[in-house]
This record gives C-alpha cells, structure tokens and sequence, in this order.
C-alpha cells in the first residue's frame, strides 16, 4: 500500500478559488438594492458633491473588487467579535432593539415621508466595567456613550496612535459627531479599533463636538435638497488633488459645471434618544 504523500505538489490553485470567490461577490455587489438615503456614517466626507452621488447611486466609475468587498465583510466580523470582546470584559454594551434592529436615525424626510439622512450605530455603552486593583480610568467617562468600533491595518492603527481619531480619519469622527447629536448621546463616545494585523485594540474617549455635528448636518441638507451636482462645490479646482484620484467619480466631476456660490444654512433637529428605555 502506498503511503499518502503530503508534499506540495506545485499545482497551486490560490488563484482559481480567488478569482471565483471575488467574481461572486462582485456578482453580490451588482445585485444589491441601492439604498434610498444618504448614510449618516458619510457626513464627515469633505467633497458634497461626491456625496450628492452617493446618494443618487450614480455608477462608480472604480467600482470595489471582490478583494475590497472581501475586506470590508472582515470589518463587519471584528464588530461581531469586538462586542463579545466588551461583554466578557464587563461593558454595559447595547447594539439593537428589543426588536433585533440597530438603533438608528432617520431625519430629512420628504412629502414621501421616506428619510434622506439615516444613520446606524455599532452600539451605546450604558455601563463600564470596574478596573482591576482599584484603578480609575485615566479619562473620566460618563454613560452611555456612543461606540464605534473598526478594523484597521496595521499602519492605520500607527497613524491613530500618533494623530488621533479626528486628525487621522476625519469621516469617522465626524461620523461619531453626527450619531452622538441625533441619538441624544452629549457625553461622548468611545471609539474602538483592532488592528487586523496583530489584534492590537486601540480605544479612545470622543468627546461631543456639536459645532462638527452640526456643520456635517447642515451639508447632508444641502446634498439631498440639491436638484443637481452642479449645485454642489468641489472640494479642490485642482483635478490632480490626491481628493480627485482616488474619488470613484472622478472624470465626471470635472465635466460638470461649478457654482459660483453656495452658502446654505439649515438647522436640523436630533432625532428622540430612542436607546433610552433599551437597559
């Protein structure tokens, strides 16, 4: 009888499973019901006309690869994870609804009554976890809270520790800005972060900031009551801006007309704590 031989043989297949994995999640991508609203998570991002886009669901011109999509879905998971990770250790973490949906806010509806701004979030702290040995947490922090957890490479998680969240990735502190003022959540919020690389967590306190809420806010309004692009500025004149290249709408960006002047205003009102009676 011949011995079972478990030496590599050369005919390496990565590819193959690669190429048919990726092909069906860009299949996945294509068949997707394109959302209706403008997501709360994109008010931090500078260019209003990108987000006008967005929210139009004009074709991407770069459109995400199965690799990208790949990467994305492990986002997802560390949230999964990370939540078990809070619990075991003792956090008061509330991520949905006694009805199993995520907590969430739903503003700027039009004569439809459908929202056009709507936001989702990983979760509220309602309670933290005593530290071992008597120690007190080095910034004092008050629930509930706001959290906000991602999966980061390894660099990102380096650029966190030199720069911090509102330097290193604005769109998500403003992100956090926007959840905090239209959830009622005024005494901050943590953000968490696992590098994808080692596991390392990254965590830092966010405070309120309601003058960034409320100017990410006032530019939601002014994307979905636009009628066009054009109406909307760019974020630069200059179309080799490192902004521009890596927009997935850069060629029409620079076809479209540009304003001559936008200066619109709208206060907007939060939304009920809806995560109040969710102890």
């Amino acid at each position: 009888m011949n011995k079972p031989n478990f030496v590599p043989n050369g005919l390496n297949v990565s590819d193959q499973v690669s190429e048919i994995v990726d092909r069906a999640l860009e299949k996945q991508r294509d068949e997707q019901t394109p959302r209706n609203y403008l997501g709360g998570s994109r008010l931090g991002e500078e260019c209003a006309r990108r987000l006008w886009y967005e929210f139009k669901n004009v074709p991407s011109e770069k459109p995400f690869d199965g690799q990208t999509l790949r990467r994305f879905r492990r986002g997802h998971d560390g949230e999964t994870s990370m939540i078990e990770f809070m619990r075991a250790a003792g956090f008061g973490l509330v991520t949905e609804m006694e009805n199993g949906r995520q907590f969430g806010f739903y503003v700027a509806k039009g004569q439809d009554g459908v929202a056009r701004i709507a936001g989702h979030l990983d979760g509220v702290i309602v309670s933290l976890p005593q530290l071992p040995d008597g120690k007190e947490w080095r910034i004092p922090m008050t629930p509930p809270l706001l959290w906000e957890n991602k999966v980061l490479a390894h660099k990102g998680i380096e650029k966190l520790r030199k720069e911090g969240l509102r330097k290193a990735y604005p769109v998500y502190y403003v992100q956090m800005q926007v959840y905090m003022a239209y959830m009622d959540l005024p005494n901050g919020g943590l953000f968490t972060a696992e590098d994808a690389d080692d596991c390392t967590i990254y965590a830092e306190f966010v405070p309120f900031n309601m003058q960034a809420a409320q100017e990410a806010s006032d530019r939601g309004v002014r994307v979905v009551t636009a009628q066009a692009a054009s109406e909307l500025p760019r974020v630069t004149h200059d179309p080799q801006d490192y902004r521009c290249r890596f927009c997935p709408y850069e060629e029409r960006w620079w076809t479209e007309a540009q304003p001559a002047n936008v200066n619109v205003h709208v206060n907007q009102q939060p939304a009920p704590p809806a995560w109040l009676n969710q102890g």
